[in-house]
């Protein structure tokens, strides 16, 4: 076994017979190790592609370009469901909820490559949904503020060049960084409510909307660097999650009209 299949089994193993601070420390230094293993293969997948763009493919190459494809999709996945259930150890612990944050955001920001299989894509699609659930449940503070401003202006500098856009992030920090819909809320009736959350009150400012609409909108606009016809089951995942985007930018815009009005 590799050792970090090794650690994370440990980290298993404690955390299954409740030794759960000793698996919180483990969960933590392996949190790295996660990041820069997401990293390397989404840089290699990278790599992969411009040479067969530059070169061409052969039957030879093109069959062991597949099969090498399907072993660092497995890999991938993988390596996102150990993320997830590291996670939710963390999450156990709200004193650790700063550092389960920076972790998933990190996980989020890897850049991504079509899957091998339908199988795989659709988990990594659940996978992604999973990882966003727990972000939502951390206590959003200056800190995290100032994480989703940083990945705002990564989205809108990488995104072009991305060959899966990043939808699910740039979601995620227009629910959280906007400023208007986080300062303000408005009841069912459509009746702007001037209570102000004291939690985000000296976090957000205003610029931070425009900040996070620029990401949405860039994310939402972004062509996505593969073939239709080769992934269909990313191009229906990439169209789901634009679409939800989409509605909750009307959905903002309905509501400032409302406040406005």
């Amino acid at each position: 076994m590799e050792p970090l299949e090794v650690r994370f089994a440990r980290c298993e193993a404690l955390a299954a017979h409740g030794y759960i601070p000793q698996a919180t420390t483990l969960a933590l230094q392996l949190a790295d190790y996660l990041i820069d293993h997401l990293q390397d293969l989404s840089d290699v997948e990278e790599a992969r592609a411009n040479i067969i763009n530059v070169t061409g493919n052969g039957p030879d190459t093109a069959v062991d370009s597949t099969e090498s494809l399907i072993i660092r999709s497995e890999r991938f996945v993988d390596m996102f469901e150990k993320a997830l259930y590291l996670a939710h150890i963390l999450s156990t612990d709200q004193a650790n909820h700063a550092g389960m944050f920076t972790f998933l955001l990190s996980v989020l920001q890897c850049p991504k490559f079509p899957m091998a299989t339908k199988y795989l894509q659709v988990k990594l699609y659940y996978l992604e949904a999973e990882i966003v659930s727990l972000l939502q449940i951390v206590s959003v503070g200056s800190r995290e503020i100032d994480q989703l401003r940083d990945a705002a202006v990564q989205i809108s500098s990488t995104v072009a060049c991305q060959i899966v856009p990043p939808i699910a992030l740039a979601h995620f920090i227009l629910d959280r960084l906007d400023y208007a819909y986080n300062m303000c809320e408005v009841d069912q009736n459509g009746h702007q409510n001037n209570r102000v959350l004291p939690n985000h009150q000296e976090s957000r400012g205003p610029r931070d909307g425009d900040i996070a609409l620029k990401a949405a909108l860039d994310a939402l606009g972004s062509r996505s660097l593969f073939s239709e016809e080769d992934y269909p089951q990313l191009s229906e995942a990439v169209r789901r999650q634009k679409g939800e985007l989409a509605i909750a930018l009307l959905t903002r815009l309905v509501l400032s009209l409302i406040i406005i009005t």
